[in-house]
């Protein structure tokens, strides 16, 4: 579609709506400048009979740009199932891709700019939002990179951009020759239309009618959206978007997890105790981006920040959005004794044995701004719920999407793409923690070939590449039981001679040479996340040797980044509870892995079965602790 007024040769800048919400690829399928305009029509004008003709790369901020990220955001998060669709925008295009206006003009000087965008392998260019919203889509949610998955035109080999419109992004169906219904039997006909007839041609030619359809084409929906998160995929699917993006991004909290946040606005008692971390759900992501002007307002710069929309428990239907520098894994967080002291010092309120959750929220504000109403006294017993629910959500497991049922090639049992351990999230091709050592794991048996124990590594946690995850049934005296195993490889780590700790750090998340060589190996599909500081992964099976582990040798997610979470003191912690200390450690790969692992013990399959026994457990324990002390 061609630009619509002004200078096509003019850049303008666009205005992004105050308060969106961005979205981000994490893949991409494009092949960079070898699919670009060529250089010699971007580098300066071409003049073909004096008419302009060349391609002018346009940046993300321009007007025309700007207005195609709105659209195509908006209606991705929409097939996304995000709500509030409409505020979302793409943060920019995906990796490999570029944004250009065509410039042509007549010989009379006027101008036209058509606006395409390059970079796919399947076709030259898109040329309208529209077409690029269904590969966006694809991109957002694809696992695989196949783009038989894919829903646009050209990824599709769909012929109408009309069918793509009616068929995907929801558009009526516009009425075309081939589509319109036959004329009544009463309706008067118009002559038909014959075609001259040549003179050096003896024979008469037949007149020549237009051929018509008496069926107008109906086209099915290629794909539904948006997806129902409510179900749980068919075993043959195996496209979970975040699977792919939390493992490819690295994020540091998933979503359903349940993590600690920092109160943008902390609770304080009479004597000064305060309420400064809460229990939350997490529910989703968004970035945001911060502009910050120089002095004079000539120049700006963007800031993009990662946010966590988190649902605090026991506070209602409450959303409260924090930065994941506010963030901290639920094992890393320890409550103070000043404040469980604090806590058992109010009573429970009459309503307590069946109110699960009060008011704690403003639900105008989505940034935790508390009511008015709200003190500590009123707040402290859904605290303690809170916490206490949290830890009791530390005894389940549950299987996360089947993919597939008796055929793997380790296991007769159930194949997975992941597990609910505890209040962590654990995908298929994750690196996860195990609690036994790696002088355990070599001196078991019937294991053959593996690296000995060397430096120390015996200290250190033992990692695992998850690379089947099945349920199996296990005979036991009761019966049946299922089991949960895990295969994979097994990796230690070992001082990076090539590592450099930066002075005024307790250690440096600089990433080494053995890590980016380790990366290489490893392809980009799933990158391992960085080793702990001063170390490097060393694998610890050769030639593909794969180990079977069982539930309790599973300690949980790794954390290369928790020594330098803003809302850890790790100095205070480590000269004041060295306990806590080494189960930070723990998670952050530097002792053993059974020092920071969940109590697991049971199977429910549906989580959301595991949190009501949770909660109605947490309740029972805060009424049975209060009562010892507040007895009638």
């Amino acid at each position: 579609m061609p630009s619509k007024g002004g200078n096509p040769e003019e850049i303008v800048l666009g205005a992004i709506p105050p308060n969106t919400r961005f979205l981000s690829f994490p893949r991409s399928d494009g092949l960079g400048p070898s699919r670009w305009p060529p250089s010699s029509q971007r580098s300066g004008l071409v003049r073909i009979d004096g008419r302009l003709n060349y391609f002018l790369p346009l940046p993300l901020n321009d007007k025309t740009p700007v207005s195609w990220r709105l659209k195509v955001g908006a209606k991705v998060a929409e097939m996304m199932g995000k709500a509030d669709a409409d505020d979302y925008c793409l943060a920019g295009w995906p990796e490999g891709y570029e944004f250009f206006m065509h410039v042509t003009s007549k010989l009379d000087g006027t101008k036209r700019g058509d606006p395409y965008l390059y970079g796919s392998p399947h076709t030259a260019k898109f040329r309208s939002a529209n077409e690029f919203i269904p590969h966006a889509y694809w991109l957002m949610t694809t696992t695989t990179l196949d783009k038989s998955e894919c829903a646009c035109r050209y990824c599709g080999g769909i012929k109408l951009q009309s069918d793509v419109n009616q068929a995907v992004l929801g558009a009526p169906a516009r009425l075309t020759a081939q589509s319109r219904p036959p004329k009544s039997s009463l309706s008067p006909e118009k002559p038909a239309k014959t075609r001259p007839v040549s003179s050096s041609n003896s024979s008469v030619a037949p007149p020549y009618t237009s051929r018509s359809r008496n069926t107008a084409r109906i086209r099915e929906p290629k794909i539904v959206f948006p997806l129902d998160k409510r179900k749980e995929p068919p075993m043959d699917l195996y496209t979970s978007r975040n699977r792919y993006t939390e493992l490819h991004e690295g994020r540091d909290f998933r979503d359903g997890e349940i993590v600690i946040i920092r109160l943008p606005h902390p609770i304080k008692s009479a004597e000064g105790v305060l309420i400064e971390f809460w229990p939350s759900w997490v529910a989703d992501i968004e970035y945001r981006k911060h502009i910050t002007r120089d002095i004079e307002g000539a120049s700006f710069s963007v800031k993009e920040e990662l946010f966590l929309v988190t649902k605090p428990l026991c506070a209602e239907e409450a959303i409260v959005k924090v930065p994941t520098s506010s963030v901290i894994p639920h094992r890393a967080w320890l409550i103070s004794k000043e404040l469980q002291t604090r806590l058992l010092q109010v009573r429970l309120p009459r309503d307590f044995k069946t109110s699960v959750s009060i008011p704690i929220f403003d639900p105008n504000d989505c940034m935790g701004k508390l009511l008015s109403t709200i003190t500590f006294d009123l707040v402290a017993p859904y605290f303690a719920l809170a916490v206490q629910t949290a830890a009791h959500m530390d005894i389940y497991w549950s299987p996360m999407y089947c993919i597939d049922a008796g055929s793997g090639p380790r296991s007769s049992g159930t194949l997975y793409q992941g597990l609910w351990w505890g209040t962590e999230r654990i995908w298929l091709h994750d690196l996860a923690r195990l609690t036994i050592s790696h002088l355990e794991l070599v001196s078991h048996d019937r294991l053959r070939n593996l690296l000995p124990v060397m430096e120390g590594s015996e200290t250190r946690t033992l990692f695992m590449r998850i690379h089947q995850v099945a349920v199996v049934e296990r005979v036991t005296p009761d019966g049946m039981v299922p089991v949960c195993q895990v295969s994979g490889p097994i990796f230690c780590t070992l001082r990076d001679p090539h590592f450099e700790n930066r002075p005024g750090n307790v250690m440096s998340p600089e990433e080494s040479l053995a890590f980016e060589a380790l990366k290489t190996a490893e392809g980009n599909h799933f990158p391992l996340p960085r080793p702990p500081a001063g170390f490097k992964f060393v694998p610890v099976t050769f030639d593909n040797q794969e180990v079977t582990l069982e539930l309790g040798q599973l300690a949980g997610r790794y954390y290369p980044k928790l020594f330098f979470n803003s809302c850890l003191d790790m100095f205070w912690i480590r000269d004041n509870s060295p306990q806590w200390y080494q189960s930070i450690a723990a998670m952050a790969g530097f002792t053993l892995g059974r020092h920071s692992a969940p109590d697991i013990q049971f199977l429910k399959w549906k989580r959301s079965e595991a949190a009501e026994l949770s909660r109605k457990a947490a309740r029972q324990d805060v009424m049975t602790e209060w009562g010892k002390i507040h007895k009638k």
